[in-house]
């Protein structure tokens, strides 16, 4: 994902230093909480609203994020460890 947007926004990426993952079993992928990939898609939505106009009207239409496929999402708010807008650590309440 990153090197295909880097390639379309033209970056001259390194593909071969990227790690090539075909498929791993749930065992091997990262938990992330719905909480938290809300809390992501929010933090990106408010940066693209001011740097990227026209990418944030396509983008504001998701409600549900998609997680990339080393994560997989469960159930739960923002993570503890969260600083939002200078407040430090969440109190890990869901959007």
């Amino acid at each position: 994902y990153i090197y295909l947007e880097a390639t379309k926004r033209g970056y001259a990426f390194q593909d071969r230093k990227i790690l090539k993952v075909k498929r791993l079993s749930k065992g091997k992928l990262i938990p992330v909480t719905s909480g938290q990939m809300r809390y992501e898609l929010s933090h990106l939505n408010a940066k693209l609203k001011k740097r990227s106009p026209e990418f944030y009207k396509k983008m504001k239409s998701i409600n549900v994020p998609k997680p990339h496929p080393l994560f997989y999402t469960i159930r739960g708010g923002i993570e503890d460890w969260e600083v939002r807008d200078g407040l430090g650590p969440s109190t890990n309440a869901l959007l």
